[in-house]
C-alpha cells in the first residue's frame, strides 16, 4: 500500500501495511469468525434439540395427565353411581315405610267406620222395631260405646293434622359441597418459559 504523501519528508513516519499481509490477516479473522459462527450454530442446534425434547416431554406429560384425569373421573362416576344406588334404596325403604304406615292408619279408620256402621245399623234396627223395652235395655250400652267411639273419631284430626307423610330430599347443601369439591380438583399449570422473541427484539 502506498500513501500519496509518503514521499514528503515530513510524512515519512506514516504507518502502512502491505496488501498481501493485510489480506492474510483479514482471512485469518474471517476464519476465526467462521469457527465462532459454526460453534454458535452448533450451540443453537443443541438448544433447538433441547426444545424439541422439551416438546416431546410435554406431550408425554399431557398424556400422563389426561390418563390421570380419566382415572379420577372414572372413580368419581363409580362413587356417584354407588351413592345413587344407595340413595334410591333409602328412598324405596322410606316410601315403603310411609305407605305401610298410611295403610295401617287407613285400617284403623276403617275399623272405626265399621264400628260406627255396626252401631248405626243396630240402633236403626232397634228403633224400627218399636220395642220400648229394647230401647231401655240397650240405650246405656249403645250410648256409652258410641260416645267413646265418637270421642276417639273426633280426636283423630288433631292427631293427623301435622303428620302428613312427606319425602324430603335434602340435597342443596351436600350438592353444593360436592360441586365445590369437584371444581376444586387439582389445577393444571405449566412452568414459565423464556421469551426469546422479546430477547431478540431487545438486542436488535
Amino acid at each position: 500500500m502506498i500513501c500519496s504523501l509518503c514521499h514528503l519528508l515530513h510524512h515519512k513516519k506514516h504507518n502502512f501495511k502491505v496488501l498481501s499481509t493485510m489480506a492474510t490477516e483479514t482471512k485469518a479473522e474471517f476464519q476465526t469468525l467462521l469457527i465462532k459462527i459454526s460453534k454458535d450454530n452448533n450451540n443453537l442446534k443443541c438448544q433447538m434439540r433441547t426444545f424439541d425434547e422439551n416438546i416431546e416431554k410435554l406431550m408425554s406429560e399431557k398424556k400422563e395427565i389426561n390418563d390421570k384425569i380419566d382415572k379420577s373421573i372414572i372413580v368419581l362416576h363409580k362413587e356417584i353411581d354407588k351413592r345413587s344406588c344407595e340413595l334410591k334404596k333409602i328412598l324405596e325403604t322410606n316410601i315403603t315405610n310411609a305407605v305401610n304406615s298410611i295403610n295401617i292408619n287407613k285400617e284403623v279408620l276403617n275399623d272405626f267406620k265399621k264400628e260406627n256402621e255396626y252401631y248405626h245399623s243396630l240402633t236403626s234396627s232397634v228403633i224400627n222395631h218399636n220395642k220400648t223395652f229394647e230401647y231401655i235395655k240397650l240405650s246405656k250400652i249403645f250410648t256409652d260405646k258410641m260416645a267413646m267411639t265418637s270421642s276417639q273419631i273426633q280426636d283423630i284430626p288433631k292427631k293427623i293434622a301435622n303428620c302428613e307423610a312427606k319425602l324430603i330430599y335434602n340435597d342443596e347443601h351436600s350438592m353444593k359441597k360436592c360441586v365445590e369439591s369437584i371444581q376444586g380438583m387439582e389445577n393444571i399449570i405449566s412452568s414459565s418459559t423464556v421469551n426469546l422473541s422479546a430477547f431478540k427484539n431487545s438486542v436488535l
